[in-house]
């Protein structure tokens, strides 16, 4: 008898698993340009904005969408072009410390794209992006014939590369609710571990802790890493983490880590403006898969993602 009965309760908990990683809706992809890397260097800002397909931007003229749920991949592309995708990238080769999107106008993404120069504040979760981006489209078409706000969607902020092949999917009546949609803006913390040999006891790349090489310029006086504070400051480690007196709590400690791990820098020894650059060039970014519908009266829209990026700094 109770045998049967756990029995029972192993169906009924996997076939609610079944129905809760169900997507619903109709499926779109979308890539993200190729961003050209030499081996040990970091990509860590948004991608230029693109726009989604056709089809889909006809649907969200008409109402507004809902996105149920999504899934995101590191993709190997062929060539600088980005027209044909080589591969799903191996992690071992390419690594995603974490990710985001934003879903919304191509007339908005593009200048806060161009204004922040292709970042702002990438180590911010996605909810502080989301507002960001909020304000400055509110800003810019301030006083102008069309001033009603169009909702964006925003998906990530603390996703990386643990979460490759989990499906993301909200629950029924739940969805992310964006109006009017035609583009979508990535953001990609990519390392290029291709062709770098080295592993840890455990087998892994020690580039995925982004160690601080001898060009990063550490200021002790000033707290300062090549010039700038941290994105993330110090001073934010849980009481555990003190009491294990953890060497990345605090700066004069810090040997490895996010700060260490800036757009442009090298996770690996050598010269970043010498031969470095010599090394072969790979062509990675981000696939992103969404499923849609459009959003009913009683559909619940969700807040952007909240969390990100460093256990030793959360900024939520």
């Amino acid at each position: 008898m109770m045998m049967m009965i756990a029995l029972l309760a192993l169906l009924f908990t996997s076939h609610t698993y079944a129905l809760a990683t169900k997507f619903r809706g109709k499926p779109f992809a979308v890539t993200s340009r190729p961003v050209a890397l030499h081996a040990g260097e970091v990509f860590n800002k948004f991608g230029h904005p693109q726009y989604l397909p056709r089809h889909v931007i006809k649907d969200a003229a008409k109402k507004p969408i809902a996105v149920t749920g999504y899934k995101a991949d590191v993709v190997e592309f062929e060539d600088a072009t980005g027209k044909k995708i080589k591969q799903s990238a191996p992690l071992y080769d390419c690594y995603l410390h974490h990710y985001g999107a934003i879903v919304g106008r191509m007339e908005d993404l593009l200048p806060f794209y161009h204004q922040m120069n292709g970042r702002l504040g990438a180590t911010m979760p996605m909810s502080h992006i989301h507002a960001e981006f909020e304000q400055f489209v509110f800003n810019t078409k301030k006083g102008k014939h069309s001033t009603k706000k169009k909702r964006v969607a925003s998906i990530g902020g603390g996703s990386g590369a643990e979460e490759r092949g989990t499906p993301h999917v909200y629950p029924p009546g739940f969805a992310q609710i964006a109006d009017d949609i035609d583009a979508i803006m990535p953001l990609m913390h990519l390392i290029n571990t291709k062709g770098t040999e080295t592993v840890t006891p455990a087998g892994n790349s020690p580039l995925l802790e982004c160690p601080c090489t001898s060009s990063r310029q550490f200021n002790y006086a000033n707290q300062t890493i090549d010039g700038k504070l941290p994105n993330i400051p110090f001073g934010q480690c849980n009481a555990q983490m003190q009491v294990d007196a953890n060497p990345s709590c605090a700066f004069d400690t810090y040997i490895q880590g996010y700060r260490c791990c800036e757009d442009g820098v090298f996770v690996i020894p050598g010269d970043e403006h010498g031969d470095l650059l010599n090394s072969e060039v790979n062509h990675y970014g981000m696939k992103f898969t969404f499923f849609y519908e459009h959003a009913k009266s009683n559909t619940r829209a969700l807040r952007a993602p909240v969390g990100c990026c460093d256990v030793t700094g959360d900024l939520e």
